[in-house]
């Protein structure tokens, strides 16, 4: 099997690629504020993505992902490289009308098409 790292159309390299990361949040009408964030930081801590990353192969949005879990990526090297990439992603920008330009997008790249959405 053969594996690269992605290219853009100009040919150039390490320019970042979407995640998909799912954020939690706490409103601010919480009122165990201290206790909602004890639980928070321990649902999102570096042990709890490690059992969340053995159980289910979901890859934690977490700086150093590959020497933070070197067991698990050592014993699955094609997925380690995919996780190595992980490295390169920027979240989507927040612009006005963003649905209507990703649905779009998504509708043209799914047709075939590979024009530019503006």
């Amino acid at each position: 099997m053969g594996r690269r790292t992605g290219t853009t159309a100009d040919g150039g390299t390490g320019k970042g690629t979407f995640s998909d990361e799912k954020s939690i949040g706490m409103y601010t009408s919480c009122k165990n504020r201290g206790t909602a964030w004890d639980v928070l930081k321990f649902a999102t801590g570096k042990e709890q993505d490690g059992k969340l990353l053995q159980a289910t192969g979901q890859m934690p949005m977490r700086a150093g992902l590959t020497s933070a879990y070197p067991d698990y990526f050592a014993s699955r090297k094609d997925y380690g490289i995919f996780a190595e990439q992980a490295e390169h992603t920027v979240e989507a920008p927040n612009v006005p009308n963003s649905v209507e330009i990703w649905q779009t997008f998504r509708d043209r790249q799914t047709a075939g098409s590979v024009s530019t959405v503006r």
